[in-house]
């Protein structure tokens, strides 16, 4: 906040020569303030979200919303939970009294009749507390944030912009469970750009960066809402498919194939024509995940074998 920026407070109180008594505190004082009234709790909510001030300064004993309702109100709503607030009450000061209003969620308290000098010090007190309070709670979100981005970080390969080995087979994990909770099947396809190694001989690094972002975007365009795809290292791409039996993972990576081979990729100006193989493997209920795995890259290095730029099912299907 800047020092010559007005600082909002708004003061609520049903009698208005208490009212009064608290706005000439704060005229008196050298501050700029810019001072808000409400006669009672229900007006001030309404204020509150509107002029969202800085520091409110509340009645205990009002009609229609009394302070402790009001500050309880404040406090639930995400617009105006975080604003100080200072009780002010006539009421007997009981321990039983003073913990009513912490509890629902007062930041400081004063007694009536109002010492001025008493309430310019607490206010400035509060004011220094919520910009603390403000600052750390930016910082929070922002570390926040910064954790939020590092994780995803963490489980995306930085090239393609898929998920990594780590975070695919986390979410094979929960895969896993359902089918074998549920008995539904689904099925493993491990693509392989085919002579890849020629595009980065040939065209050099950045080309052969080209060829597996263009692929990954490819593949992607061509999976169902449900389906997952991951870089799996190298020029490897694994495709996770729910619900999905060995037929239907063929279909699906025949799909994908034709859609690559049909398509004229363009590279610094210079064409370019991807082809890929494909070995799928169906899950087992309550069978092994590595298994599946090793059965999708058996039939993968089958389709190489073969002549590459094809679709192979593991043999025991």
């Amino acid at each position: 906040m800047r020092p010559d920026q007005a600082i909002t407070i708004l003061i609520v109180d049903d009698e208005p020569d208490n009212l009064q008594a608290i706005v000439d505190a704060f005229r008196a004082s050298n501050r700029n303030y810019s001072i808000l009234r409400a006669p009672n709790g229900q007006v001030a909510m309404q204020m509150a979200v509107k002029r969202n001030p800085q520091l409110i300064i509340t009645d205990w004993e009002m009609p229609v919303l009394n302070g402790i309702e009001f500050i309880r109100q404040l406090r639930l709503d995400e617009r105006t939970a975080d604003i100080p607030v200072i009780m002010c009450t006539g009421v007997m000061l009981k321990s039983e009294n003073l913990q009513t209003a912490l509890e629902a969620g007062a930041s400081d308290y004063i007694r009536k009749p109002i010492d001025r000098i008493e309430l310019i010090a607490r206010t400035h007190s509060m004011l220094q507390l919520g910009d603390s309070f403000q600052t750390i709670k930016v910082q929070n979100q922002q570390l926040k944030e910064t954790m939020v981005r590092i994780e995803r970080l963490a489980r995306t390969d930085p090239l393609t912009q898929l998920s990594n080995r780590r975070d695919i087979l986390e979410k094979l994990k929960l895969i896993v469970n359902t089918a074998d909770r549920h008995r539904r099947s689904f099925s493993l396809v491990l693509g392989d750009i085919d002579r890849f190694k020629q595009f980065n001989d040939q065209f050099g690094h950045d080309c052969g960066d080209f060829v597996l972002r263009s692929t990954g975007e490819l593949i992607t365009s061509n999976l169902r809402e449900q389906d997952l795809v991951g870089r799996w290292g190298g020029e490897e791409f694994l495709l996770v498919l729910p619900e999905t039996d060995a037929l239907g993972a063929q279909t699906i990576a025949e799909k994908i194939r034709k859609t690559l081979q049909d398509h004229v990729f363009e590279f610094e100006k210079t064409p370019l024509h991807i082809r890929m193989t494909f070995g799928v493997a169906e899950y087992e209920c309550q069978g092994s995940v590595d298994a599946c795995l090793k059965r999708a890259d058996q039939a993968l290095y089958r389709g190489k074998e073969n002549g590459r730029n094809q679709v192979c099912l593991d043999a025991s299907e």
